[in-house]
């Protein structure tokens, strides 16, 4: 191999991943006395590791093409940039802070948080069942360039999904040690599941089955029982994949393997067809679509009412980009390709660091059960990760942001129940809704 070899750089980027992974799995029993599945160089460095590299590998080296993208309609360059942005990851996962210690948790009134978080849930059950009624799957993809209430509430439902399961679970843990949900909660949260795979929706669903097994893991698990669980939701999402193109009566002889490739492929087409004309045609954007990604974190009909459609944000430039104006079909976007479109290499490089650097400063201040709204962040974002990573800053920044702040509202409310209960002599021996008890180290202190 030379060093103009696509498979030299792929390959380093892989070991490096794999290094990291490595000592992820030390760093992991060290700090629990066993093997934690989300550390962050553990789940999130391998998904952004094999999202990232085995695409690439499979257009670069194998001459393989996904969604009409293939070497031809992206910049040589690709197979070095993904790599960068593999080695930018891996490095802000792996950077340690200092656990934040809850020396004495804040009292929350358990009953509180439990029911407003079933009251979330019927949103995604609602909507999902709305979506399976009136055939939604026959016309997925369609009306990308409209914004009305039913795009909202759809947008809404992805986004408050995760914290609402998130809070189930870490309700009924903190609760009793045995045990994630009632038999009701497991209705729910399977309910949303078997729906949204009916309607094609993948995406959130599957966050569902993340906050689950993360959840499940939060303790002793056997290596067996993990494989299991990443491979019953990789599963999953292969066989709503191909439920899709069976209820439109799409022909396809495509192999499991090769339906993931596809589904992973959004970062590496997305960078490579943006490396390809920026700057040769284009000029960089010089950090516009953050600005843009920012100013729009206000809900969707409050930002286009006052700043217009979105067509600035990293996911429309990326449209104009190659010129793609079906608006019946959307491209996505992706964390390396926006921080490429803005400022280069050096700018993807950046934006996959600061990516991973954040999932490593969460990590260092959660706990189970949660106690705090700071102890939620990095649960969540490992839940959101697969689908942050393939979005604009607009659609990252909208997943982590807008749950963390409904979760600072719930806390704060169910902090205050607790606190009028325990002052009110009425009902101090009656309260009969248990405070959240002290978390679970989960760094080992």
């Amino acid at each position: 191999m030379s060093f103009g070899d696509p498979r030299v750089p792929l390959i380093l980027a892989a070991a490096a991943s794999a290094v990291g992974i490595a000592i992820g799995m030390r760093r992991s029993r060290a700090d629990k006395g066993y093997l934690d599945a989300f550390d962050p160089l553990l789940f999130p460095n391998a998904y952004i590791a094999m999202s990232f590299l085995t695409p690439a590998w499979a257009i670069f080296v194998n001459g393989s093409s996904f969604l009409g993208f293939g070497a031809a309609r992206m910049s040589n360059l690709t197979p070095l940039l993904m790599s960068l942005a593999v080695v930018g990851t891996t490095l802000g996962l792996g950077m340690r802070f200092t656990p934040r210690r809850d020396e004495q948790a804040i009292p929350h009134d358990r009953r509180t948080l439990l029911t407003a978080a079933r009251i979330l849930m019927l949103l995604p059950l609602a909507v999902s069942a709305r979506d399976v009624a009136t055939g939604a799957l026959l016309v997925r993809g369609a009306g990308q360039t409209t914004y009305g209430t039913a795009e909202t509430l759809e947008s809404l439902t992805a986004i408050l999904t995760p914290i609402a399961v998130l809070i189930v679970l870490s309700s009924h843990r903190a609760k009793r040690p045995t045990g994630l949900m009632t038999v009701y909660d497991w209705g729910v949260a399977l309910g949303v599941v078997a729906l949204m795979g009916l309607s094609g929706e993948r995406g959130t669903a599957l966050m569902v089955l993340l906050a689950v097994f993360y959840a499940a893991t939060r303790a002793r698990i056997r290596l067996r029982r993990i494989a299991i669980g990443f491979g019953a939701m990789l599963a999953f999402a292969v066989g709503v994949l191909a439920y899709r193109d069976a209820a439109r009566s799409v022909s396809t002889t495509a192999s499991a393997l090769s339906t993931v490739l596809t589904d992973w492929s959004v970062a590496t087409y997305t960078t490579g067809a943006t490396a390809l004309e920026v700057p040769s045609t284009v000029v960089h954007a010089s950090g516009s679509t953050y600005v843009s990604g920012l100013l729009r974190q206000l809900p969707s009909p409050v930002a286009n009412r006052l700043f217009g459609p979105p067509y600035d944000t990293g996911t429309y430039a990326f449209r104009d980009l190659i010129g793609f104006t079906n608006p019946n079909q959307g491209l996505a976007f992706s964390v390396p390709a926006e921080g490429y479109l803005n400022f280069g290499a050096i700018g993807l490089f950046v934006a996959c660091f600061v990516f991973g650097l954040f999932g490593a400063w969460a990590h260092a201040r959660t706990g189970w059960p949660i106690v705090r709204t700071r102890a939620v962040l990095y649960p969540l974002f490992v839940i959101v990760l697969p689908v942050a990573i393939r979005s604009d800053a607009l659609g990252t920044i909208k997943s982590l942001l807008i749950p963390s702040i409904l979760a600072t509202i719930l806390f704060a409310y169910a902090r205050t129940v607790s606190t009028r209960r325990s002052t009110d002599p009425a009902r101090r021996s009656h309260n009969s809704a248990p405070s959240l008890r002290q978390p679970d180290r989960d760094h080992g202190h």
